[in-house]
């Protein structure tokens, strides 16, 4: 206990978060800085011949800036001696210049040479002309081109094919801009100059895209992050896995089986989907990550706040990633690019699993409490002879220890027999057969083959994905096949389209064995005998014994009523298979310069087939026919209902939507000054859900196809004489969501200064209701940002790229299926007792109910500094959600009110509650070429947020209900409670006897109660305390990439702080049923309940409390080595031999290691699978 005292000290304080990432950032980004700062001021030339090309060259390369000259102002000029020891730019240009017969201009981010002339000197203008392009060799329509410091007004345009004809003099520069594209001012040097204009770089030149426009970041108010290709090309699952970590303010949650789900600035929800909204080239998707082709994504844009997102209205409360995916490059050609990777995980840990005694300590344990403590007073029988004892034997689980302690408590076993049986349970330990029969390590393959190319009107991009994994479970694996294809073509000068479409099938197997399977056996339950045939495990379903005299009594279908998991997942066959279909269409079409129109449509169609065979070699099927067979006690007689064989299982589970999106889109520069960029449209979306679980057939033979039919539904069953139904019922499910849409969204730069923006949109939807006045329901945003450098009084500041505050305040929504203003009802079925329809009342209606809303207000300030190897970003946001639905405590008038129903129980779910989120994010990046192919790019993010309950009123809550998180007005959504122990209290039995009990605290006033009678409707806030979150306030994230020629390492840790988990306890097991775990050294802490010191005390009331006391709760803080990357790529020397344009080998490792508080994980408690190593090796290859 003290070694981990000492571990949590180092995390525990929240105080030293902050400081502990402030430390980390700055020991990874002052060097960098520090070392920007004497490069970009400072400047040393010692030389006593130096040409004055080789000293602009000096200048340019030592400042960072840089300087732009005509080739032949240079040439042919007198060598200079120079001797500049740390001076800054302007210090060098002062001598270098006028002694050279040349002159110099300081611009924003560039230096303007050119020849000293009289004003007869100065040359006349000509005419310059040529055509832009993009990287893709595309025309740009709409750049404008204009002279530097020139008239403004006097630009042109470039027309349809990209065309632009301008006068200029030879000594001028001239400006080519492009929204989303690199501003290049080049030195006019003759009457052709052709220009590509490249994606905008870090910081500077980053594009925000929405979904439904793309923005320059320059011009964008909202809170966005971006992240490109070149991040997101590491080896992965799924693209969510390059996600995590890389984004502040996105918080990443893993399971075991590695799915991942994230959280955007924290929950603002209590009931609705809290999951932020997933777009794919424009259109929201149904399927998550899993139906995206991780190979094939180019660029992920994450909207964070109301500016950024609320163009998607009623579903962008929680956040929206935008995925924009890869297409056909007319610049390249034809391209071909094959991606394989391998990547093992290590085995279950099976004692994590587990989390038991050892057999010997089990067995020691198990017979100092048989007897001790108060169990149940009615034993099962081993010669049943009635019907509630032969009830009894099918419903008792006693372990195996339990069962040798029964058996001799009855006197059916000496107490020889006994003993020998228990020495010879802690003999024994089944962790080598669970690990060679049940498990295995899991092994994932993925093949990615991409081939893309176009043509003068067309581009064409083909991506195939086979993905294979073994999954940790014997008898269980997955198969995926994915096809992707995207093309555009242009029909017409003014008219392209846009096709793309995407095919997805996967099988998984899952008749293996599952966790909780492997979880509940002891560590003396073995699956095997010495021969190699199964055991009797009969004891984890019932009470063997009885069971099997019942058996010899009657003439039951099957004789046999065991149980063995090994045979359990041998006899069956379970697998599910999963088709997706995608397809997009859309045309546009432009109609006058800058103004365009789009229509797009998107079809998807997810179907799940889900089949099990179970073999009358499953406990399964045999429990099932000998359960519904009628017995007669008094004729001894046994009749079946159900005829022997398989029986099969299936069900489908189908969804299809659609989408239709009309824009319009306007995007134009006046006057080289006034920029706008405008879009306006409507659509239309449909989401139908159409599942069905088909009833079960009995009887079935897979061979012939064939099954026996169900004489009689309505029967006795074997336990009682009560009439039962035998399950032959179909159950369906039917579901249709449809919306409407029309949105607008604006944005207006000044003078590449001052950009304002704006949007609205309307949603309506028919779960809201059928009436138009509270169907539709606004959505907006406005937001203003300031590009400072572009001011007059910024200019000198050459150490400054880019400064840019913003802010902005706006409404965005959530929309909640689960009730409607009507009531809703589901029918139930048919009745066994009248064999009528009857239907149940799923939701009381809400004739109130509207849409969730979030207000959200951002303040941000984005920079980059000396060249962008020194960037960064801060926003600080509010977030406040009003309407948000929630139960809540009614009067009784509203009739709820059933027999047996609790009267501070009555609650209705409504628009009732509120929410606050608070926080702020803050990254900051650096990168840094060191020469001699030596490279470093850094990035660190940190984030807090701090969620609060602000409204939600709940006239009672029962203290079992806030054992797990829960919301509770005044607290985090998210809330952890526990009980508070107030040690042993003296209790006096009704014969005098005294002994000591555990009591827990029920008040604030210092009330208490005996763990074994907590007093009937207390209010859980008064008998438990507010612990904290369980999910984290601080998170971190660090990626640094450390390339050298052809090596390349890098690295992502992540870290999550302030936050609380429930740690395992000791679970005071009940010997009878409960192996007891591996905690038991817990009670050796005088804070901690002991075991009890009377036999007359029932164990489960201490196993119902101990895992909520206060004593249980600790820190969460810890670090996690996300990914660890080691890549080769092969020079390009040898490439060009082999006509390979790319072949790079990559070694990864993730979830390397943890530093944390405790033994126990905070995210994967013990009892269940633990996140573990895993190892991918790789090549990529491109011709």
């Amino acid at each position: 206990m003290q070694k981990n005292e000492k571990r949590g000290f180092l995390l525990s304080e929240q105080i030293r978060i902050p400081v502990v990432v402030l430390a980390l950032l700055f020991a990874f980004a002052l060097p960098s800085v520090a070392n920007v700062f004497d490069d970009a001021k400072l400047i040393t030339i010692v030389n006593r011949d130096i040409s004055v090309r080789e000293a602009l060259e000096q200048v340019k390369k030592q400042s960072g800036v840089s300087l732009m000259f005509q080739s032949g102002i240079v040439e042919n000029k007198p060598h200079l001696s120079l001797d500049l020891r740390k001076v800054t730019l302007q210090k060098a240009l002062d001598v270098i210049c006028p002694a050279a017969g040349l002159q110099y201009v300081l611009k924003d981010d560039y230096v303007l040479i050119t020849k000293v002339r009289t004003e007869k000197q100065a040359l006349p203008k000509q005419k310059i002309t040529g055509i832009v392009t993009d990287e893709a060799g595309e025309p740009l329509i709409g750049a404008a081109v204009y002279v530097e410091n020139g008239n403004h007004a006097k630009g042109v345009i470039t027309d349809y094919n990209g065309r632009y004809e301008i006068k200029a003099a030879l000594d001028e520069a001239l400006v080519f801009s492009y929204v989303g594209m690199a501003k290049q001012v080049l030195a006019v040097s003759g009457n052709v100059m052709n220009v590509t204009l490249k994606e905008e770089s870090k910081m500077l030149g980053d594009v925000v895209v929405t979904g439904y426009q793309t923005i320059s970041k320059e011009r964008a108010t909202g809170a966005f992050d971006i992240i490109k290709e070149k991040a997101l090309e590491k080896p992965s699952v799924t693209i969510a896995d390059r996600l995590v970590g890389k984004v502040a303010g996105v918080q990443a949650t893993t399971t075991a089986d590695g799915e991942i789900s994230f959280k955007i600035r924290g929950n603002g929800t209590l009931q609705s989907d809290a999951e932020p909204l997933i777009v794919v080239d424009g259109f929201p998707i149904s399927t998550g990550f899993a139906s995206i082709n991780p190979n094939d994504v180019a660029n992920i844009s994450i909207l964070k706040d109301a500016a950024a997102a609320s163009i998607w209205g009623a579903r962008a409360s929680n956040g929206v990633i935008v995925v924009t995916t890869k297409k056909g490059n007319k610049a390249k050609g034809l391209t071909v690019e094959v991606d394989a990777q391998l990547r093992i995980g290590n085995k279950v840990d099976i004692d994590y699993l587990r989390n038991m005694m050892s057999s010997t300590e089990s067995i020691e344990y198990q017979k100092k409490t048989f007897g001790t403590y108060l169990a149940d007073p009615v034993s099962p029988s081993s010669t049943p002879a009635s019907f509630p004892e032969f009830s009894r034997a099918y419903q008792y689980r006693y372990n195996q220890a339990a069962v040798l302690y029964n058996k001799y408590s009855k006197n059916e076993i000496s107490e020889s027999e006994y003993n020998t049986g228990l020495s010879s349970l802690a003999a024994l330990d089944n962790k080598r057969q669970i690990s060679d029969e049940l498990l295995k390590r899991p092994i994932y393959q993925q093949y990615n083959v991409t081939l893309s190319g176009a043509t003068a009107r067309m581009t064409n991009y083909v991506s195939m994905l086979y993905a294979y994994d073994t999954t940790r479970y014997q008898g269980s694996d997955s198969r995926k096949f994915q096809f992707d294809y995207r093309g555009n073509i242009k029909l017409l000068k003014w008219l392209e389209m846009d096709v793309s479409a995407m095919a997805l099938y996967r099988k998984n197997n899952t008749s293996g064995a599952t966790a909780s399977d492997i979880a509940e056996l002891a560590p003396y339950d073995m699956v095997l005998n010495q021969d190699g045939s199964y055991t009797d495990m009969s004891y984890i379903m019932q009470y063997a014994d009885g069971i099997n005299h019942m058996l010899n009594q009657y003439d039951f279908p099957y004789s046999d009523w065991s149980y063995n998991l090994l045979r359990e997942v041998n006899g069956r066959s379970m697998s599910n298979k999963t088709m997706n279909n995608r397809f997009q269409v859309g045309l546009r079409a432009t109609i006058l310069e800058g103004l365009s129109v789009s229509t797009k449509f998107q079809l998807e169609h997810v179907q799940k087939d889900s089949r099990q065979l179970y073999t009358d070699e499953t406990y399964y099927v045999r429990d099932v026919v000998n359960r519904f067979t009628t017995l007669d006690l008094k004729k001894k007689t046994a009749t079946a209902h159900i005829e022997k064989g398989s029986i099969l299982n299936e069900g489908k589970y189908a969804t299809d939507a659609y989408n239709w999106r009309n824009q319009l889109d306007f995007n134009r520069t006046f006057a080289e000054r006034h920029a706008i960029n405008a879009v306006a449209g409507v659509e239309v979306s449909q989401s139908k859900i159409n599942n069905r679980t088909f009833a079960p057939i009995y009887g079935y033979d897979d061979n012939y196809l064939t099954s026996r039919p169900i004489q009689e539904v309505v029967v006795t069953n074997c336990f009682n004489e009560r009439k039962v139904s035998i399950p032959v019922k179909s159950m369906f499910r039917y579901s249709l969501q449809r919306y409407f849409s029309a949105f607008t969204n604006l944005a207006y730069t000044f003078d590449d200064k001052y950009s304002i923006s704006g949007s609205f949109r309307t949603d309506a939807s028919n779960f809201i209701t059928d009436d138009p006045k509270y169907r539709y329901s606004p959505f907006w945003s406005v937001g203003f940002s300031w590009n400072m450098m572009h001011e007059d009084f910024m200019k000198s500041q050459h150490w400054l790229d880019y400064l840019t505050p913003r802010i902005t305040y706006g409404c965005n929504g959530n929309a909640n299926t689960t009730t409607s203003m009507v009531p809703l009802i589901t029918m139930a079925g048919v009745s066994d007792i009248t064999q009528e329809q009857y239907a149940r009342i799923s939701s009381y209606g809400n004739p109130q109910m509207s849409w969730e809303q979030t207000h959200v207000v951002n303040f941000g300030i984005d920079w980059s500094m000396f060249g962008g190897k020194f960037y960064g970003k801060i926003d600080v946001y509010n977030k406040k959600g009003t309407d948000i639905m929630a139960d809540v405590s009614v009067p009784i008038a509203s009739g709820q009110l059933k027999p047996g129903f609790n009267i501070v129980d009555a609650k209705i779910t409504a628009n009732a509650a509120e929410v606050t989120n608070r926080g702020f994010e803050m990254e900051l990046g650096s990168s840094q070429d060191f020469g001699a192919g030596v490279h470093w790019d850094g990035n660190v993010t940190l984030a807090y947020n701090k969620n609060k309950v602000d409204k939600l009123y709940l006239g009672y809550v029962g203290h079992d209900k806030m054992r797990d998180p829960i919301p509770i007005e005044g607290y985090d959504i998210n809330g952890l409670w526990a009980y508070q122990y107030a040690g042993l209290r003296e209790r006096t039995d009704d014969e005098g006897n005294t002994y000591k009990v555990p009591n827990i605290y029920v008040d604030n006033e210092g009330g208490t109660s005996p763990i074994d009678n907590i007093l009937e409707n207390t209010d859980g806030r008064k008998a438990m305390k507010y612990m904290g979150t369980t999910v984290a306030p601080w998170t971190v994230g660090m990626s640094h990439s450390f390339e050298y020629k052809e090596w390349a390492l890098s690295f992502t840790m992540i870290g999550k702080f302030g936050h609380k988990f429930r740690q395992t306890g000791f679970n005071y097991a009940d010997p009878l049923v409960t192996i007891p775990n591996r905690q038991y050294t817990q009670l050796q802490d005088e804070t901690v309940m002991p075991m009890p010191d009377n036999k007359f005390i029932n164990l489960s009331h201490y196993s119902s409390i101990s895992p909520y006391m206060d004593y249980n709760v600790k820190s969460a803080n810890h670090v996690r080595m996300q990914e660890l990357t080691l890549s080769y790529s092969l020079p390009q020397v040898l490439l060009r031999k082999w006509g390979i344009s790319r072949l790079t080998c990559y070694l990864q490792g993730n979830d390397l290691f943890t530093i944390k508080a405790t033994d126990e994980d905070p995210e994967y408690a013990y009892g269940g699978f633990r996140l573990q190593p895993t190892y991918t090796i790789g090549v990529k290859f491109a011709y």
